[in-house]
């Protein structure tokens, strides 16, 4: 069976193909909103300093791997995705089927973070120059194939300057605020949502053992 490439698929075509619908509900996404830490002074420098790095190097257009290494790398290392219990998943094929039994889809995602077999974070990047519009098709369909079914997955997506959260369950999605690197109040946020949703991983995952 010939698989549709995942990177082609349009927002449209996610939600009839899968039965994903966007929900209004104020609670279903609080993740991003409540309960987030407190970010140290070194934290906030080392913020600064990616802050720096980006505005330097994108007085170039900066392509998917240059967004990864400036931007990504050092905010999953801030994160504590690069310690255990998380394992970093780069470039990692992904395929699903569609409710339509005929269509497969296959697609390489950019950055996955796992906890054991719960997917914690889709990273899914562009350039510099791409809307994140662009990114959350992808990212969606990615977060479809999360293999602990009744669980959450969480994602991201950033062309290196700005930066939006996703929650996946079932067959609703919601999304935050979009975040501004240029901002150091935003910035600072990213961090605060990406270790939260860690934390709350772990939860998750300690009140199943």
């Amino acid at each position: 069976m010939t698989a549709t490439q995942i990177r082609d698929l349009t927002l449209r075509e996610v939600h009839e193909q899968f039965g994903l619908r966007l929900t209004q509900a104020a609670d279903f996404f609080l993740e991003w909103q409540v309960g987030l830490p407190e970010l140290s002074a070194a934290e906030q420098t080392a913020l600064t300093e990616i802050q720096m790095n980006y505005l330097d190097q994108s007085e170039e257009v900066m392509h998917e791997n240059a967004v990864k290494m400036v931007v990504l790398s050092p905010l999953l290392s801030l994160a504590g995705f690069y310690r255990k219990p998380f394992r970093i998943s780069a470039e990692k094929t992904i395929k699903i089927q569609a409710t339509d039994a005929g269509k497969v889809y296959r697609g390489v995602i950019d950055v996955l973070v796992l906890h054991r077999q719960l997917w914690v974070l889709v990273v899914e990047s562009k350039r510099n120059t791409f809307s994140l519009e662009a990114a959350k098709p992808q990212a969606l369909t990615y977060m479809l194939a999360n293999p602990v079914a009744g669980q959450p997955t969480f994602g991201l997506v950033t062309n290196g300057i700005n930066f939006r959260f996703i929650k996946v369950l079932g067959q609703e999605y919601a999304e935050s605020d979009d975040f501004y690197l240029r901002n150091q109040e935003d910035i600072g946020r990213v961090l605060k949502i990406m270790k939260h949703l860690g934390w709350v991983v772990s939860q998750m995952e300690r009140s199943q053992s």
